[in-house]
């Protein structure tokens, strides 16, 4: 019998001149277990991560933070 693949944690890549900063992404969900899940998930890949739980929210993030992906 096959064994189990072991799970690969993914990273965010450096750059050629030396490490930049994680792209950000922006998770907006009115659910909190929703965010947080989704949030954890993100960080632990390497990713920067902004949580807003409605749109007014979401826009004032953008406002305030460089977000690079929404």
């Amino acid at each position: 019998m096959r064994s189990p693949s072991k799970t690969r944690k993914a990273t965010v890549p450096d750059s050629a001149a030396g490490k930049i900063d994680p792209p950000c992404i922006l998770i907006v969900d009115d659910d909190r277990l929703v965010l947080a899940t989704l949030a954890y998930g993100l960080r632990e890949a390497g990713y920067r991560v902004q949580q807003a739980s409605n749109a007014e929210e979401a826009l004032e993030t953008i406002g305030a933070h460089a977000v690079d992906l929404a």
